[in-house]
């Protein structure tokens, strides 16, 4: 029998692991409004284990949102598996580190966790995207574009602005529903109208612009009998193109 604190922890892996459904291909927006809020009702359970909660989100969070990092090392980079799964986890784990110090800031926000638990974590996805060159991949906010009411803020705020936004609302539907549910439908409403603003307009005659991918196959790209090969591929493109500009990737 699994005691509560490992139960919450996997209850914390999964909510983690479940919020990937919000990014593309499956681009359910919604998911990790309510994953996040889940999130921090454990928090609010168990306060003193909530770095650990944390840590067990990002786990489940990142180990199902970079697996594809065991696909290129062991698949294409011809890793032997078990290293090439021990990396990935590795660095699932240092990545799962963020959440875990949102959670350490939780142990010690008070009554202002609704206000600094959205900050940090925007802060923490902030630093996520710089440190040791950086790793923005999965900030939460790029999960509600395009078709996401918050998406309508992305011109503004940027993308950390929407993460800030979506976890405030989680934080809100997590600790503070009954007093300030209204105002989370108030800032999805905006959002939606937002998105109903022309923020840019053309200037001067359209310009034409071809961008030539030759979805060369990772199993062949990199043999050497198949350099003259792809060579000759991207020179047909080329050529015909009547583009202005042509771009190759």
């Amino acid at each position: 029998m699994l005691r509560q604190p490992a139960l919450l922890a996997l209850a914390a892996f999964a909510l983690g692991a479940a919020s990937v459904l919000g990014f593309a291909p499956f681009g359910w927006f919604a998911v990790p409004l309510f994953t996040l809020a889940g999130l921090f009702r454990l928090w609010q359970r168990q306060p003193r284990g909530s770095a650990w909660l944390g840590f067990a989100f990002g786990l489940g969070y990142f180990g199902a949102g970079v697996s594809w990092i065991y696909i290129s090392l062991h698949t294409y980079g011809e890793m032997p598996w078990l290293l090439a799964a021990t990396a990935t986890f590795l660095f699932a784990a240092f990545l799962a580190l963020f959440p875990a110090a949102v959670g350490y800031v939780y142990q010690r926000s008070g009554r202002v966790a609704i206000l600094a638990i959205p900050a940090a974590w925007m802060l923490s996805e902030w630093v996520r995207g710089w440190i040791f060159t950086g790793f923005p991949w999965l900030a939460v906010g790029y999960s509600q574009a395009p078709v996401s009411p918050l998406a309508g803020y992305a011109p503004i705020v940027g993308v950390f602005g929407v993460s800030l936004i979506l976890a405030w609302s989680s934080a809100i539907l997590a600790w503070q529903l009954r007093r300030y549910g209204w105002l989370v439908a108030i800032i999805w409403i905006a959002g939606a109208g937002l998105k109903q603003a022309s923020w840019t307009q053309p200037l001067g005659a359209p310009f034409s612009v071809s961008l030539i991918q030759g979805n060369i196959s990772q199993s062949i790209k990199w043999q050497p009998e198949q350099v003259l090969i792809t060579l000759r591929e991207y020179l047909n493109m080329v050529a015909n193109s009547h583009a202005r500009l042509t771009v190759l990737p």
